[in-house]
């Protein structure tokens, strides 16, 4: 059962998209504070985003069938938020840093900061000059979640060239998508065998790029070109998917020949059940925008040593601050960028 209108959107996309950054930011939470929190979604949390993405963007670029209007349509959602959180970490780093102001305005390293992070390569320059470089944090970087923004790119813009692929070959688009799957599968394991060869983190760090994401998100496409078929069998979709989900950790390689099937039969069979909870029926989910925000939150919480409080005390005072910035961001820069309010 659809939700009405006419775009993809089930019911349940909002509240997983939800449970998927509460996952992402208390994993960070666990990471940054140095806390050990468990959290149900366990693994593969950044690929369930890719996974949902992968299911519409098919449909979103084939509605509008125009490469300048889709490049507008996604530039519109995603880099607004972006763009705000990049500048607004550097002003706030003018505050925070342990330099003197003049000198942090002056230090090259600031200004890196911002041309490489508005150009999606952050991995350039991921800190601020003396920001969390004391010995309470685990991490210096300023924004550990916005490596995921180009990756995001780089997956949507090749909707257009898989179609084109598509039109001139006349090959079946399920096939298509499933050897785009196995080719990152293949990317993925030769990567994973590189790291444990070498120990290089280079290798470490490009096992999380667009070539392994790949399979996450052309799993999600494949789902939407097989969703008549998923619907009429959703009890067998969501157990196989909840089946290969709990294995997978289990099984060597798991990561790279299991974990894209298993989340995007459980997470789009999930999302495909008829019902929802009321309260994740709205067009402005603010999932996006947490992801966004959250990781400088608890970086700025480290350092005012808010994580030697009770952890459930530290967790809810990031987990609001997190929410109030996000709807702030949701409410000031999303919805007055977008050309209309939609659910995809």
């Amino acid at each position: 059962m659809k939700a009405k209108g006419r775009s993809m959107f089930y019911p349940n996309m909002n509240l997983l998209r939800y449970l998927l950054s509460l996952g992402i930011l208390i994993n960070h939470f666990n990471l940054l504070g140095g806390f050990s929190i468990p959290y149900f979604i366990s693994h593969d949390r950044i690929g369930g985003f890719f996974v949902l993405s992968g299911f519409l963007m098919f449909h979103s670029y084939t509605k509008l069938n125009n490469l300048p209007r889709f490049a507008i349509h996604r530039a519109r959602r995603i880099l607004p938020t972006y763009i705000f959180i990049v500048i607004l970490c550097a002003i706030a780093g003018v505050f925070l840093t342990t330099l003197p102001i003049s000198r942090y305005i002056a230090d090259p390293a600031l200004w890196k900061y911002l041309a490489a992070n508005l150009t999606f390569m952050n991995w350039l320059a991921p800190d601020l000059p003396g920001l969390f470089t004391g010995p309470e944090f685990r991490e210096s970087a300023v924004n550990g979640s916005l490596w995921t923004m180009k990756v995001e790119w780089i997956l949507d813009l090749s909707v257009p060239l898989f179609v084109l692929i598509m039109n001139r070959t006349r090959w079946k688009r399920e096939y298509m998508a499933a050897v785009i799957i196995l080719l990152s599968m293949a990317g993925h394991l030769y990567i994973d065998r590189l790291y444990e060869q070498t120990g290089n983190h280079i290798y470490e760090i490009l096992g999380r790029q667009f070539i392994t994401q790949m399979g996450f998100f052309y799993c999600g496409m494949l789902v939407y070109f097989l969703r008549e078929k998923a619907e009429r069998h959703l009890g067998a979709v969501i157990s196989i998917g909840a089946i290969l989900y709990i294995i997978g950790p289990f099984i060597p390689y798991g990561n790279v020949f299991i974990a894209p099937p298993a989340v995007a039969l459980l997470f789009l069979g999930v999302s495909m059940i008829g019902r929802t909870i009321n309260a994740f029926i709205h067009t402005n989910c603010i999932s996006y925008n947490i992801f966004l925000v959250h990781w400088p939150v608890i970086q700025v919480c480290v350092g005012c040593g808010l994580t030697r409080y009770p952890v459930w005390i530290s967790l809810g005072i990031i987990l609001l601050t997190t929410t109030l910035l996000a709807l702030f961001t949701n409410r000031f820069i999303d919805q007055p960028f977008s050309l209309r309010k939609t659910k995809s």
